[in-house]
């Protein structure tokens, strides 16, 4: 089971309901400790090794591969659902999101282990072309942590080959033929801003993906609201 499945969709989802309800009454910490027992228990739903959770003073999330680490924006924790739900909605969800990351590339991890998929071409020939550690890939050293590793090849007989063409395509975006293209689309992003090749950025393989389960949880979420509202509407009606 991976993130993309519905049972730990469903319990993120619950879980940020459950917050949202009393989202006033809760300081900033406990909110950050709220969302990060979240991660942590979808996480041991589907055998992932938890990344650390690093909060930031930005307006952006993002998973940092060797340090297994994601970078929460604080916006996640301080945006208001009354008076802007639509952007607290993107940013209590962006965290899942960055997990999603994580867990692409412990499929990713599995796949080479396991010898399911290839080592990605440029870095086979010890060349620069992938743009990110030919030698260590030529090695065989991933450019992961190594107690990450290390997790992962005790699970590597979870891996099932049903997620080869998705772990193909992010291996390829990431760190094969297409990286140098991802490389230069980020840079962009970051040093010219969303409006320069945002849907790009968006429609790369692993990016299209951690965005398609990011919104699903939106979904959830966004009816166990309304589901909660109209039963407040009929016991107002009714009582």
């Amino acid at each position: 089971m991976l993130l993309d499945d519905p049972a730990p969709q469903s319990y993120y989802a619950q879980g940020i309901k459950a917050l949202h309800d009393h989202w006033a009454g809760h300081a900033e910490n406990h909110r950050r400790a709220a969302i990060e027992n979240l991660l942590r228990q979808v996480a041991s739903m589907v055998n992932l090794p938890m990344p650390q959770v690093v909060w930031k003073d930005s307006g952006s999330s993002f998973f940092r591969i060797a340090q297994w680490e994601i970078h929460a924006s604080l916006m996640s924790v301080t945006t208001n659902p009354e008076t802007d739900f639509k952007e607290w909605l993107h940013k209590v969800t962006s965290p899942y999101h960055e997990l999603r990351h994580a867990d692409q590339h412990r499929v990713l991890l599995e796949a080479y282990l396991t010898k399911a998929l290839a080592l990605p071409v440029p870095f086979t020939r010890g060349t620069a072309v992938g743009g990110h550690l030919p030698s260590a890939f030529q090695r065989e050293e991933y450019p992961y942590p190594q107690h990450i590793i290390m997790m992962i090849r005790t699970q590597k007989q979870e891996f099932q080959q049903a997620w080869i063409p998705q772990a193909r395509s992010w291996s390829d975006s990431i760190y094969g033929a297409h990286s140098r293209f991802r490389r230069d689309t980020m840079e962009t992003l970051m040093t010219k801003g969303k409006e320069h090749h945002y849907g790009t950025y968006r429609s790369l393989p692993e990016e299209a993906d951690a965005f398609a389960v990011q919104t699903e949880v939106k979904r959830r979420i966004k009816s166990l609201i309304r589901l909660a509202d109209e039963d407040l509407q009929l016991a107002d009606l009714f009582g």
